[in-house]
């Protein structure tokens, strides 16, 4: 993979210090400031096709540095749709198991040659449509993680952690609810077959 290091990099690793946290809208405005012209107001108001260029361009060089620290181990980087989240890399961080499945897209710069006005309307399409079903209507996932009060991005072992000790705690046989302990078995199986075991 070709390393990058333009002045763009340069400036979001300097910018970008660890145990923080920004999102895209922030990183423009920073990098407008910095003197980046690609993502000034007056050019990506120009279209949608202007403005998916300074995203792209963005994200492009997010997950090669996202790479590099990881490489380097000086970093995590964890980038998902509404924020960007520096911790500083230990082994045991959870943020390096955390998926990036848009990375082979943003990483390789002939993807974004694909994308004509075309393809970005039923990008934005698709993307809105999959949003409005998130916001309407959670995931059984979410809702069995939260029946555990367990957030998105836990582990199977935080998963299987957190039903012992509640399971434990609400067992009928200990005096506890026996449809609270239902609802949380119920969840750890659907949250098993979910995660494969």
């Amino acid at each position: 993979m070709i390393k990058i290091r333009s002045a763009l990099y340069q400036r979001l690793s300097s910018y970008l210090s660890p145990r923080s946290c920004a999102d895209e809208f922030s990183l423009f405005r920073m990098l407008d400031e910095s003197g980046f012209e690609q993502f000034s107001p007056d050019y990506i108001n120009q279209s949608q096709m202007a403005l998916f260029d300074a995203h792209y361009l963005l994200m492009h060089h997010l997950h090669h540095l996202r790479l590099d620290w990881l490489e380097n181990k000086h970093r995590v980087m964890d980038i998902c749709l509404t924020r960007i989240t520096i911790q500083p890399y230990h082994s045991g961080n959870p943020a390096l198991q955390i998926p990036q499945p848009m990375a082979d897209f943003y990483l390789n710069y002939r993807e974004k040659d694909k994308i004509d006005e075309s393809a970005l309307k039923q990008m934005l399409e698709s993307f809105w449509r999959q949003y409005a079903q998130h916001v309407r209507k959670p995931s059984q996932v979410d809702q069995a993680l939260a029946q555990l009060s367990l957030d998105q991005h836990a582990k199977w072992a935080d998963i299987k952690k957190r039903y012992h000790t509640l399971a434990h705690r609400h067992h009928p046989d200990k005096g506890g609810n026996p449809g609270y302990f239902a609802d949380i078995q119920q969840a750890f199986e659907h949250l098993k077959g979910h995660y494969g075991q």
